[in-house]
């Protein structure tokens, strides 16, 4: 597809052009040469559905968070366990508080998340989470155990890949709970030892 609308798909790509828009079509997109294109299966082995040199897509710069930090401070961001507020937009840009976050939430006290939030320096996350935000972190984000939703989509995936059925999967999805991570440095998941 060419882009999203909330839900609803835009701009079908009907990349073996049989005509039929059924989910059986898709490829290999490259910035630059297709390497080894021998090696590839599927649809996206087939020569008409390999596309070299498309344009790049911008990967957001976490070397410099002011621009997420803005974010978070004008649209409210923040996180909360059990009802209690654990901080709102940026943690760590007042000299009194703390750089680094811990967060373990239970199936009683979820992490609740509400839109974008930044701390400037580490991040430990682990338990349940229940809303919609992501957290970007300056230092590192580590998931020593398992993170969870309190209300997942029914299915991590859709049950096909044709145009109606992933739009319903996403319209069913867009009201659950969603969490980004994004560090800095690294996203470290489990026991890295």
């Amino acid at each position: 597809y060419l882009s999203s609308d909330g839900y609803e798909l835009v701009g079908y790509q009907d990349d073996n052009q049989d005509g039929i828009t059924n989910g059986t079509d898709g490829g290999v997109y490259s910035g630059m040469g297709i390497v080894n294109e021998q090696d590839i299966r599927g649809m996206g082995a087939l020569v008409m559905n390999q596309h070299e040199y498309d344009d790049n897509v911008p990967m957001p710069n976490l070397s410099d968070l002011t621009y997420y930090e803005n974010e978070a401070k004008s649209n409210g961001g923040s996180i909360s366990i059990g009802g209690s507020p654990v901080f709102t937009g940026v943690l760590g840009d007042d000299a009194a508080e703390k750089r680094h976050l811990y967060l373990e939430g239970t199936l009683a006290n979820p992490i609740v998340l509400n839109g974008t939030v930044v701390v400037r320096g580490s991040v430990i996350i682990s338990g349940y989470v229940k809303g919609q935000g992501a957290i970007f972190a300056s230092g590192n984000v580590y998931v020593p155990k398992s993170l969870m939703y309190v209300n997942p989509p029914a299915t991590s995936r859709p049950a096909s890949n044709d145009q109606a059925t992933v739009e319903a999967w996403r319209q069913a999805a867009q009201s659950k709970d969603a969490l980004g991570l994004y560090a800095a440095e690294h996203v470290v998941i489990s026991n890295y030892t």
